[in-house]
């Protein structure tokens, strides 16, 4: 099945005694994925320069051969859809069935919807700040520094939130999804020559960190809540050591003693033990407590 997908865009660009630049763009784009009336989106940028390099205070520098600010916002659009295509329609699967008949019985197969349908569903938005610098130095020495921040939000996921009394086993795609993108991005060059041998240095650095900011799951345990936390953060438990047989008692109770960290000599890592001291290798029981990562 091939989507249908058109495209409209175009872009103005302005510029004012070689000081200041502006650029307005647009694209409108429309995806036979989503119900009629449903299918197209606008989404805008604009973006604004000024090389205070060509001030009057800066033209004749013989050290700044460029300097530029400049700043941009944009709208974006994504359709994620891939192969789960209509979701504004409803879908069926088998499920279940029943026996009829007395002596013999003969199964009926059965059939539900896959996901309750979304006549709204829609493409996913994506709202990009960006602000950088550009300098030039003695012809030699270049320095851009981009830092942007980006607010996702109708990513689409299903509603969980929808309790199961409801009668709802699988509950529709909505676009109620919503993230945080934030970074910088730092590149620096010298570029010059030693006689007839040209050669350039080139250094970057950058950082990227994101933040779910909803997606509308059901918390059970809040250390295991996605919410809040990078998207790939990874679960799972920190081992804070391993009991021994002396940590209890005669009568199985555990003891109360101070913890300290001992090197485990079946796996050469280092683990909180209670009794460095004292005690065998072997370990009954482990502990640990949840963490994230």
């Amino acid at each position: 099945m091939v989507e249908l997908i058109r495209t409209v865009n175009g872009a103005v660009n302005y510029a004012y005694d070689d000081r200041y630049v502006a650029t307005f763009s647009f694209a409108a784009d429309g995806s036979d994925n989503y119900r009629p009336g449903n299918r197209w989106g606008f989404y805008p940028s604009l973006g604004l320069g000024w090389i205070v390099s060509r001030e009057r205070f800066l033209r004749d520098s013989r050290t700044v051969d460029l300097l530029k600010l400049r700043a941009s916002v944009g709208k974006n659009g994504w359709d994620p859809m891939g192969e789960m295509r209509y979701l504004w329609e409803g879908y069926y699967t088998g499920r279940g069935g029943l026996n009829t008949g007395n002596s013999e019985h003969t199964w009926h197969g059965g059939t539900a919807l896959s996901y309750l349908p979304n006549p709204g569903i829609f493409a996913e938005k994506s709202l990009k700040y960006d602000a950088g610098i550009d300098l030039r130095l003695w012809n030699r020495l270049s320095l851009n520094v981009d830092l942007f921040l980006e607010k996702r939000s109708g990513i689409v996921t299903q509603d969980w939130m929808i309790p199961g009394a409801s009668g709802v086993d699988n509950p529709p795609y909505r676009n109620i999804g919503r993230m945080t993108n934030k970074g910088f991005e730092v590149q620096l060059s010298w570029a010059d020559r030693i006689g007839d041998f040209n050669y350039a240095l080139t250094g970057m650095a950058s950082y990227n960190s994101n933040k779910v900011d909803y997606m509308a799951e059901v918390v059970t345990v809040p250390t295991a809540a996605r919410t809040g936390r990078r998207l790939d953060a990874l679960f799972g438990y920190v081992a804070d050591g391993f009991y021994d047989w002396d940590d209890f008692d005669v009568g199985g109770e555990l003891r109360e003693g101070p913890s300290a960290t001992r090197t485990c000599p079946s796996c050469s890592t280092r683990s909180r033990w209670r009794h460095p001291t004292r005690g065998s290798t072997s370990s009954p029981s482990s502990r640990g407590r949840p963490a994230v990562t």
